[in-house]
């Protein structure tokens, strides 16, 4: 049986420099105000006839109290994360860059959602789901399984859409918005490599992690709030972990970040930028089951004094299945 191949390493360097072809320069026309109140200039266009929403490789702001935030719109974690999500079986609008002409910097086109699936009824995390909708629970454990590998600490109700699958007639999640996903390390409170450390609740030292970090993740991410408050609704959490564990090998890790383009990185080194995201990345897989025995650990409680849900859109309870395993 002819079996295929390990590219030499020469032919391998070949096709990874391909992939980093020069981004084209498109003209785009602006709509209207910003489809989010974000702190970039991310703003709704159309170009040749197609509907995107654009999102500038440029500084995102400060934060309220002043402390310096990302040094660029971290669009490696949103082209990045997309590809992963996409990767692993989650559903997430395509990441393109490109070069808007007139505009100083790169920015990222994220495929607007009415054309990842056309002709569709589709629901925005932050409005609910339609009333009767059932939701597909192995996707959100997915979703959330991904979110944690990556480090996203931004699935909040405007950050996640559903569609409706039309073999089963669930719910399953659409992830976009990944400029907060494996951030940059001139970060501070999202930053990708202490996301781990911080739903343990213990730092590199084994100081224990302050507790502002742990309520920013819970806060953020909360559309998993009253899923994952419900026992039942949390255990196929572990089992999505080892799934991706399982799935995701180093030499895709290597391929996912080899493609990305040059534009996405912004002012950071290349090189170094692309070995970090391979170094957390695989790094973070192998203490995925761990990180999500953590989530399981601290939520419950987490939600039960902190956060309550009843009567918000993003309270998924009442769309779980009858079925749950």
């Amino acid at each position: 049986m002819w079996r295929r191949r390990a590219l030499a390493p020469a032919l391998a360097s070949i096709l990874a420099a391909a992939a980093l072809a020069e981004v084209p320069v498109v003209d785009v026309t602006r709509h209207g105000a910003p489809p989010a109140q974000g702190v970039s200039d991310t703003f709704l266009g159309s170009e040749g006839g197609r509907t995107a929403v654009y999102k500038p490789n440029a500084p995102i702001g400060m934060l309220s109290d002043g402390t310096p935030w990302m040094k660029t719109g971290n669009l490696s974690g949103e082209w990045l994360g997309t590809r992963v999500m996409n990767d692993l079986g989650v559903s997430s609008p395509q990441v393109d860059m490109v070069r808007v002409r007139g505009e100083a910097v790169p920015y990222a086109r994220i495929q607007h959602m009415q054309e990842l699936f056309p002709g569709q009824q589709l629901a925005q995390g932050i409005h609910g789901l339609p009333k009767g909708a059932v939701l597909d629970l192995d996707a959100m454990r997915r979703m959330q399984a991904v979110d944690l590998l990556i480090g996203n600490t931004d699935r909040h109700g405007t950050n996640v859409w559903f569609h409706q699958d039309k073999l089963t007639g669930r719910w399953k999640p659409i992830a976009f918005d990944h400029n907060l996903a494996m951030a940059t390390t001139a970060s501070t409170g999202n930053d990708f490599t202490a996301f781990q450390e911080a739903m343990t609740g213990r730092s590199k030292s084994g100081v224990e992690a302050p507790n502002s970090q742990t309520r920013g993740i819970w806060n953020r991410n909360s559309v998993y709030r009253g899923v994952m408050n419900d026992p039942r609704a949390a255990q196929g959490l572990l089992a999505e972990a080892r799934h991706v564990q399982a799935t995701l090998t180093d030499a895709r890790i290597d391929q996912l970040v080899d493609a990305m383009p040059d534009e996405a990185i912004g002012p950071d080194d290349k090189a170094a930028r692309r070995q970090e995201l391979k170094d957390h990345l695989k790094r973070r897989r192998g203490e995925l089951v761990r990180t999500a025995e953590a989530t399981l650990r601290n939520h419950p409680a987490y939600v039960r004094t902190e956060w309550r849900l009843q009567g918000l859109p993003e309270d998924l309870r009442a769309h779980l299945p009858a079925d749950l395993e």
